[in-house]
């Protein structure tokens, strides 16, 4: 029994997964989520026409995505620590400086001023006598 079908090719299945590495490898170059060597590596296959169209096709993927996300403001704490950390802000005051000091604080300073000086006058007029 004699087969006239043509031989098979081995490559084929591996050329469907190169092309799933490589459009897999412009994802990850997209997000920016390679190492240093790496995402080095993989910007210099840019110049392969096939690499680069797989790359910008995920940008567009990407940048659609965000395009219908809504946008959310962080909270006001969680954005100063963001300006602190990266050395542009300074941490707020813990005291207002504008803020008037209690009315009882001074009474009770101007009390123990008076009360000073009483001592004071008592322990002259004690001593001399």
């Amino acid at each position: 029994m004699t087969q006239n079908s043509a031989p098979t090719t081995p490559t084929a299945p591996a050329e469907g997964a190169a092309e799933s590495d490589r459009s897999l490898l412009a994802a990850e170059l997209a997000l920016g989520i390679l190492p240093d060597a790496e995402a080095e590596t993989a910007r210099a296959r840019l110049s392969d026409p096939a690499f680069a169209a797989d790359h910008l096709q995920w940008q567009e993927r990407f940048a659609a995505m965000t395009l219908r996300q809504t946008p959310v403001m962080a909270p006001a704490r969680a954005r100063q620590r963001i300006r602190e950390g990266l050395g542009h802000a300074q941490a707020p005051l813990s005291i207002d400086p504008t803020e008037q000091p209690s009315p009882w604080l001074r009474r009770l300073l101007w009390l123990a001023l008076l009360g000073g000086i009483a001592l004071l006058i008592w322990w002259v007029m004690n001593g001399q006598g």
